[in-house]
Parts: C-alpha cells; sequence; structure tokens
C-alpha cells in the first residue's frame, strides 16, 4: 500500500487537552506554541517528526503588501467610511476564525487606554461571544463581526501610517 505522508499544522492554540487532530497516523506536526509542542508529543509523536516554529501559515492575500499586490488604502477615507473615527487611532482585535472568550477581556481592557481607540473586533464562528459583545454599550466606535474572510482589509485599516512599501520600490 503506498504511504501518503500526513503533515498537521496546529493553528488553535488554546489547547486543552491533546489536540484531536494528531492523528496515530500523523508523519509530522508543526507546532507554533511550546504548549502545542509538549502535547504533540505526549500523544506519542516522535521528537523528530515534532516541528516547533514561529508565525502562521496564512491565507495569501496578507502577504499582498509584501509581493507588491496591495491596494493603496486611504485609511482616513476607510475608517470614516466604516462609521469609526479617522482621528482615532483604530485597533483590530480577533482570535482567528473561531473565536475566543478571551477577546472579551482583551476588547474591554483596551477601554482603559491613555488614548479612545477606533476597536474593530473579529468574533470568527464563535456566535455566543458575537452576541455578547453586541451587548455592551461600548464609549468608543466599534465594528463587531462575525466570521469575515477579511481579515486582510481589516488589518490594512487598522495599521497606523502609510501603507508598507513592497521591497526594491523606491518612491
Amino acid at each position: 500500500m503506498l504511504h501518503i505522508p500526513v503533515l498537521v499544522v496546529i493553528s488553535d492554540f488554546e489547547g486543552t487537552g491533546v489536540h484531536s487532530w494528531i492523528q496515530s497516523k500523523t508523519d509530522n506536526v508543526l507546532c507554533g506554541t511550546s504548549l502545542c509542542r509538549q502535547q504533540a508529543l505526549q500523544f506519542g509523536v516522535p521528537p523528530n517528526q515534532v516541528y516547533q516554529i514561529s508565525g502562521m501559515i496564512l491565507r495569501p492575500s496578507f502577504y499582498d503588501h509584501v509581493r507588491g499586490k496591495a491596494t493603496v488604502v486611504d485609511r482616513s477615507a476607510k475608517v470614516a467610511e466604516l462609521g469609526l473615527d479617522p482621528t482615532k487611532r483604530t485597533c483590530l482585535v480577533f482570535w482567528g476564525g473561531v473565536g475566543n472568550r478571551k477577546l472579551m477581556a482583551a476588547s474591554l481592557a483596551l477601554l482603559n487606554c491613555k488614548h479612545q481607540l477606533n476597536l474593530i473586533l473579529l468574533c470568527g464562528h464563535n456566535k455566543p461571544l458575537y452576541n455578547s459583545m453586541k451587548q455592551i454599550k461600548w464609549p468608543n466606535k466599534v465594528i463587531i463581526e462575525e466570521y469575515t474572510p477579511n481579515v486582510s482589509f481589516y488589518m490594512e485599516v487598522d495599521r497606523p501610517g502609510p501603507p508598507p512599501r513592497p521591497p526594491n520600490v523606491n518612491f
């Protein structure tokens, strides 16, 4: 029988117990945290098949500004178009596509910042979190969304200063 190698990339770092996607047939595991690495080892994956990495594999559109494919975003106009205050900094808060209840605590903590911020809160597929966030009377301008494929757009709106230039481009 033909052996097809199985590579598991763990993208959920919350980790309570062994990750269910590490199966006995797993050949290699890429772990984004030391906790994930420990869990893979505890599950029985040999150490020479467990790799701790930094950074994440993301949707290619996240790298468009590096590849010179990004459109220049007029942040002030885009922030105003979204209903936020263009005179204030904008802070994007999210916890991946699944969402996490810790997003609530992190978002509320931002209300204690020295400067009042616009907040973009992405709850992912976590409907209870989304519903709870929508119930709050936010003193700041806030956008609250469920899962969105447009995270790279919100990251561009959130980024302070001019858009990043692609490498090897002179203006």
